[in-house]
């Protein structure tokens, strides 16, 4: 088995051509022509051969979750290890820590808070807040963008791709992702979600690559969803911050 920490990396083989391909041959207008399907496919393929290779991946998630309804405002903050893979030697979440409303409560009790804030949405849009998705794996339930589009992003220059999902059923409405232009690196993604009832769910997120793997390293999740107490409905309004660190690749063998 071969283990690393997870480092920024930058393939020379995938990154130089993508590269000379888009800055050295083409000018920006002549890059807005061009089959923007194919230049996702590129990145998609080479996203699957690099996962393929991970036997585990373990990263350590800060999470913070924010409740404010018509009835008060919750605090919910917990780190756990999650680790993922066919070869994980412990498949799931390990929660270190939680503390609710400032205080550390034992870790059942504050599995039971987000039970009930997962009981308050429709399960497939509660498994968003859990879950542990490579990028590559969201964009493979879109349909490929029709263009591409120039746009900057925190002062930077990047490729800007719009896409709905392919199943229209699912609560998913719509997908952008940003890659930047010099090695069209997956640098964020928003997605929105909307279901029955009022509910609704934004979600914002950042990443970095690791040993050819683009990966969240921050995800923003807004969200609302009425809610009864006693008689009467409220909107409730939640935040999910996670910070995602201390990844740890181990590979097949």
């Amino acid at each position: 088995m071969c283990a690393m920490k997870a480092r920024r990396t930058y393939f020379l083989g995938l990154t130089l051509v993508l590269s000379a391909f888009f800055v050295g041959i083409l000018s920006p207008r002549n890059l807005l022509a061009q089959d923007a399907r194919g230049l996702l496919r590129t990145w998609m393929e080479g996203q699957r051969s690099a996962i393929e290779e991970i036997g585990s991946l373990r990263v350590t998630e800060s999470i913070e979750h924010l409740m404010d309804s018509g009835f008060g405002r919750q605090e919910l903050r917990l780190e756990a290890t999650r680790e993922v893979g066919p070869e994980a030697e412990s498949p799931g979440r390990t929660i270190s820590w939680i503390r609710f409303n400032g205080r550390k409560v034992p870790t059942g009790r504050g599995n039971g808070i987000r039970r009930r804030l997962r009981g308050m949405l429709r399960p497939e849009m509660a498994g968003l807040l859990d879950g542990f998705r490579f990028p590559v794996q969201e964009l493979a339930r879109m349909k490929p963008p029709e263009a591409i589009s120039q746009e900057d992003l925190d002062g930077s220059p990047m490729w800007r791709m719009d896409t709905v999902p392919r199943n229209r059923g699912g609560p998913s409405e719509r997908l952008t992702a940003w890659f930047d232009q010099e090695n069209f690196h997956l640098q964020a993604t928003q997605t929105i979600f909307s279901s029955r009832g009022e509910r609704s769910l934004r979600i914002r997120t950042a990443y970095d690559r690791f040993d050819g793997i683009d990966l969240p390293i921050h995800r923003q999740i807004e969200g609302s969803t009425p809610v009864r107490r006693r008689t009467r409905f409220y909107t409730m309004l939640f935040e999910q911050r996670i910070e995602y660190s201390e990844f740890e690749i181990t590979l097949k063998e």
